[in-house]
């Protein structure tokens, strides 16, 4: 597991705090459905357990009663309705330890009013509580234990205070609840722990298939899936956008003068420049060969373009001082406005494409045009 990925024992936390963010984003909206279903199923039992309310507990049934009907079954419910909005979603862990607690505690006052032998059954409730706490309800490893213990200790109190257990019976019912319990931590912590180990291993694959192997930048189909996703954001927030690409100019004499492995050396530190001089909320990316692609999101500025190519144009000839031919690069960009991203991905990307021919023809130059091929820069970098 890579060092970024690293994970704390006891709570399994991801040391990387946009990781972890980014773990329970996921994990909060793949688990609200199931977590939905217990709550319901969670609900249902509580209901019709009362109908053996009458028979084990007599008189007393009308208290039983209304501590499921009046305290337990419709906070449960309220709670399955706060996950429906939206600012709650992602704090499910919350809500369902709230539910877990809400049911164990309306066990527990029903062991504090009913009275032997028929207190004696009721534990095997705060069993079946304890069971959707460290599994159907999907609660992290460190949330579940915690209600876990505090149930636990709840029961203590109330069989040894409040309404009191014979010594055999309070030994009997401990010993089920602590092995749930005992075994409830391991069921949660390996559980959390796959869950984890799948979440590395899904963006470990996503960043194989959007990445170039050789690079270690976007490769192109990701390229062209996000330039569709910045044109359609760019339309929404009336922000512009640059799509270029880039060829290096005598990169074939480069493959054929040192070989093969020099000419993916030279590529791997082209696209590595690439992508420590543009932003983070840029693009970069390869698109095949010796070609590559960049996104600059919120850029209109012709001159500041112009300004970042050069930089990189001089840190590129830097890196070549070891070289007899150095290879430069040419650019074709199309600026487009937030007025005109009505055309598709593939109509700016040809519009790069033929600009980049045009600077091309000039080498060592880039060309900037608009929607409706109009250039608006030739010049040298």
């Amino acid at each position: 597991m890579p060092a970024m990925a690293e994970s704390k024992f006891l709570s399994l936390k991801f040391r990387e705090k946009a990781l972890e963010q980014k773990f329970l984003e996921e994990y909060s909206t793949k688990s609200l459905p199931i977590f939905r279903f217990a709550l319901l199923f969670g609900i249902f039992l509580y209901a019709i357990f009362a109908l053996l309310d009458s028979v084990i507990v007599g008189p007393l049934k009308d208290i039983i009663w209304r501590i499921r009907f009046e305290f337990v079954i419709p906070i449960v419910i309220i709670i399955v309705l706060l996950s429906l909005l939206k600012p709650l979603k992602a704090h499910f862990d919350f809500l369902a330890s709230i539910a877990v607690l809400i049911g164990g505690f309306g066990i527990l006052a029903m062991l504090a009013v009913i009275k032997p032998p028929s207190m004696y059954l009721y534990s095997q409730g705060l069993t079946l509580v304890l069971f959707f706490n460290f599994t159907l309800l999907r609660l992290r490893f460190g949330y579940a234990a915690i209600n876990g213990l505090i149930l636990l200790v709840g029961f203590q109190i109330v069989s040894l205070k409040l309404n009191p257990l014979p010594k055999e019976v309070f030994i009997n019912n401990n010993f089920f609840l602590v092995s749930t319990y005992v075994g409830g931590l391991f069921v949660a912590y390996v559980l959390e722990r796959l869950e984890r180990k799948n979440f590395l291993n899904t963006l470990l694959l996503k960043k194989m298939a959007e990445t170039d192997g050789l690079t270690g930048v976007m490769n192109r189909n990701s390229l062209v899936s996000a330039l569709k996703i910045e044109l359609l954001k760019s339309a929404n927030r009336d922000n512009s956008l640059v799509f270029c690409m880039i060829d290096l100019d005598n990169f074939k004499e480069i493959n054929d003068y040192f070989g093969h492995l020099k000419g993916d050396e030279h590529l791997k530190s082209f696209g590595k420049i690439l992508a420590k001089k543009f932003r983070a909320t840029d693009y970069v990316g390869r698109v095949g060969g010796d070609e590559f692609g960049v996104i600059l999101v919120g850029m209109s500025d012709t001159g500041r373009i112009v300004n970042a190519f050069r930089e990189i144009k001089e840190e590129y000839v830097n890196s070549q001082m070891d070289l007899q031919s150095k290879s430069t690069f040419s650019v074709g960009c199309v600026l487009v406005s937030s007025l005109e991203t009505n055309q598709d991905e593939f109509f700016f990307y040809a519009l790069a494409d033929f600009a980049l021919l045009k600077a091309k023809e000039e080498k060592d130059s880039i060309c900037i045009v608009d929607k409706v091929n109009n250039c608006l820069y030739l010049g040298r970098i």
